[in-house]
């Protein structure tokens, strides 16, 4: 069993630790374009330089090209999903190499299964109000150490585009307020321009 947490709020730039040997397992590097990422890099290890950090690239999610590239091998992002097998799941299937896991999101973690087994998990971050937060953490089997890149990948690609598909808390103040003022307006208009 392999354990990463994630040690800032924001998945797509942190540094993610490793829990066997509390050092630095990847960090996770975006970069963002008006409507969103851009290009999100996960670089193995330490790496202080630009020059380093390329040759430790293990995996790269291109948003602008719909490329996932893993251990130097890109692949577009429509020859990785397969459509669920199952009508009213919400899950996807990732395909890498011949190996399939089904992607599925409740009770606020991502899972990752190949058969019957989990083969990772990244469960999301617990905000509590006067202490410390649970940190975000991927948890793998030892059966998918092959493909932890590839899984890591496919968990950030998933969580970001289920955030970005929610409303933000200003969007849903606003859509309340507007329809609260609607609805005065409405009945301001109602009952002072009456027909008779």
């Amino acid at each position: 069993m392999t354990t990463l947490t994630f040690k800032e709020y924001l998945l797509l730039n942190t540094d993610v630790i490793s829990g066997e040997s509390n050092s630095k397992a990847f960090t996770v590097k975006t970069k963002y374009a008006f409507q969103g990422p851009k290009l999100t890099t996960l670089i193995r290890g330490e790496s202080k330089s630009a020059e380093k950090s390329h040759t430790n690239q293990a995996g790269v999610i291109d948003w602008k090209e719909k490329t996932f590239e893993v251990e130097g091998v890109k692949k577009p992002l429509a020859d990785l999903i397969q459509e669920p097998k199952k009508v009213f799941r919400v899950t996807r299937e990732w395909q890498w190499s011949d190996r399939t896991y089904t992607v599925v999101f409740g009770n606020d973690k991502w899972t990752a299964t190949r058969g019957d087994d989990a083969s990772a998990v990244l469960t999301m971050r617990k905000v509590k109000s006067l202490i410390k937060d649970d940190p975000a953490t991927m948890t793998f089997s030892d059966a998918c150490k092959e493909d932890i890149v590839f899984l890591v990948l496919v968990l950030l690609w998933s969580e970001t585009q289920r955030a970005n598909k929610r409303p933000s808390a200003g969007e849903a103040v606003g859509e309340a307020a507007g329809g609260v003022a609607g609805t005065i307006a409405g009945n301001a208009l109602a009952s002072c321009c009456s027909i008779q």
